[in-house]
């Protein structure tokens, strides 16, 4: 014969007042957090919106309740919110989902979305919630970065086109100063022949002797003119010659700066995603650390009533061990015993297992633990 336990549970006054203050506590969570979290039934509809979707999309929960989410849709996304829903009606999770959705007025926003199914203890899918995050400050701040970076490569780009136009110049002047050079040594040429000239004049000439010496002193000094401008024709080649130097230099410089700032351009675009990986990471092992935690606090909830179903007089001892538990720990906390053992988390954790150490009358038959005892008179 089978004995139906459900028919034997009682509900504790104290029990059901924890449970009362457990959901106002989590009420208070979700009212204070500034990322939207919403409550979906079965067929998407919304059923519960805090003000943390109210501060993101400016729709009050009497203007959505009882709307699907087609409406904060943007018009190239509408498959989007379906194939969420088929997934999570499947027991699957979305994580992280980085889209857009509409605000009250039109405007765009950019969003990060969680979305999970909500389990009964069958293990059937009876709802879903929503965590949604704005970071349009995030992918503005990300944009930036990356207009700065397009804005200092443009820069170095202009650089170095400066530095060619400047070489340029540069092999212009050569070529001036080289034809420069060539004149005068031209002229040089002309200036012996008419001493030349001079000279045979001379000689045949003696009658015009004096003119022809006056002649030849002209030349000489013409001469010496000339060599001076051969020797500063020759200093400004040497000069022309370092400022070529100088400005190749200057090449080699500008693109060694090139290709520091497009380092940088890499080392950033590393840290950004080094940084995004990060984030990621956290969110999920804080998602999988209060999962864990509810799944713990289930089963002890479960084991407890089964505890309650089996003997009344057991569950009165069990909640009333667990406060006993809870204050030793709590006075031996606040007087600065075991500091490594105990603190706030481990005081809860012990009120959460104290329930177990009567578990093993749930083995026991019924004819035994609840037998009446004969008193010898």
């Amino acid at each position: 014969m089978t004995t139906d336990l459900s028919s034997t549970i009682s509900i504790d006054p104290s029990q059901e007042a924890l449970g009362r203050d457990a959901i106002s506590r989590l009420l208070a969570i979700v009212n204070s957090s500034d990322d939207g979290i919403l409550g979906l039934d079965l067929q998407g509809t919304i059923t519960s919106w805090n003000p943390g979707a109210e501060k993101i999309f400016s729709y009050t929960p009497q203007e959505v309740i009882g709307q699907t989410m087609a409406f904060l849709m943007p018009a190239n996304r509408l498959d989007e919110e379906d194939n969420i829903l088929k997934k999570m009606l499947k027991g699957v999770t979305v994580n992280q989902l980085e889209t857009e959705r509409v605000g009250k007025g039109g405007h765009h926003i950019a969003v990060s979305i969680k979305a999970c199914p909500v389990m009964s203890l069958d293990g059937k899918v009876i709802g879903f919630s929503k965590i949604i995050r704005d970071i349009t400050t995030q992918k503005k701040e990300a944009q930036a970065l990356i207009d700065v970076n397009n804005e200092l490569i443009f820069q170095n780009e202009e650089k170095v086109k400066r530095a060619a136009e400047l070489v340029i110049a540069n092999e212009e002047l050569t070529y001036q100063n080289n034809e420069k050079e060539k004149r005068l040594k031209e002229l040089i040429f002309q200036n012996e022949e008419k001493a030349k000239r001079a000279a045979e004049l001379v000689v045949a000439n003696e009658e015009l002797l004096h003119q022809n010496e006056e002649k030849a002193k002209r030349a000489a000094e013409l001469v010496l003119a000339s060599e001076e401008k051969a020797k500063r024709v020759h200093e400004l080649v040497v000069a022309n010659e370092e400022l070529l130097y100088q400005n190749e230099e200057k090449v080699k410089r500008a693109d060694e700066l090139v290709i520091a700032n497009e380092e940088k351009t890499k080392r950033v675009d590393e840290l950004v995603i080094a940084n995004f990986e990060k984030a990621k990471r956290s969110a999920e092992l804080e998602a999988s650390i209060k999962e864990t935690h509810q799944t713990e606090y289930q089963m002890l909830t479960s084991l407890n009533a089964l505890s309650l179903a089996r003997d009344n007089e057991t569950g009165n001892h069990v909640i009333r061990t667990q406060h006993y538990v809870r204050a030793i720990a709590t006075r031996l906390f606040e007087m600065g015993k075991y500091p490594d053992q105990i603190n706030r988390e481990t005081i809860e954790l012990m009120f959460n297992a104290a329930p177990l150490h009567d578990l093993g009358k749930v083995g026991i038959p019924d004819t035994i633990l609840q037998k009446k005892r004969e008193i010898d008179r």
